[in-house]
């Protein structure tokens, strides 16, 4: 467990200090959100040890719930803060930040599903990610 919550944590910390970065502009904050996490979704060490927690959690719910806690629960929270604190600013209309930020990171489901069974991961160039920042934000224009 105390494994599974470093990583959690340098997870979390790369979204705070995209949140927390000092620019105002929502799209290069969260442009390089997604540039952050798409290099720690793809590196192989990243991907193997993702692998061994779902074997080893399928088997023990209690660990399974920390699992979601430590890691998918909390990001979505960090990355809800920094929207809220956007649609306060009257950068973004997000009267919803936690759905959002579901919303936000299921950028990342196909990868994370190919990580996890093995499958080839496309490589996220700066095109495909600034087409979905651009989405993200325009669905929620003010």
């Amino acid at each position: 467990m105390a494994i599974c919550r470093d990583r959690s944590d340098q997870f979390i910390h790369q979204i705070e200090l995209a949140c927390q970065h000092e620019s105002d502009d929502i799209r290069v904050n969260l442009t390089k959100l997604l540039h952050d996490l798409y290099a720690i979704f793809t590196d192989k060490k990243s991907m193997a040890f993702d692998r061994l927690l779902m074997n080893i959690s399928s088997e023990n719910q209690e660990l399974e719930v920390e699992l979601y806690n430590q890691g998918p629960k909390r990001a979505y929270s960090t990355l809800a803060k920094y929207l809220e604190k956007m649609d306060q600013l009257g950068f973004i209309d997000c009267k919803r930040p936690t759905e959002s930020s579901i919303y936000f990171f299921g950028f990342f489901q196909d990868l994370h599903w190919r990580a996890m069974v093995g499958l080839p991961i496309e490589i996220m160039d700066n095109e495909r990610i600034d087409y979905f920042v651009e989405r993200f934000i325009r669905g929620h224009a003010i």
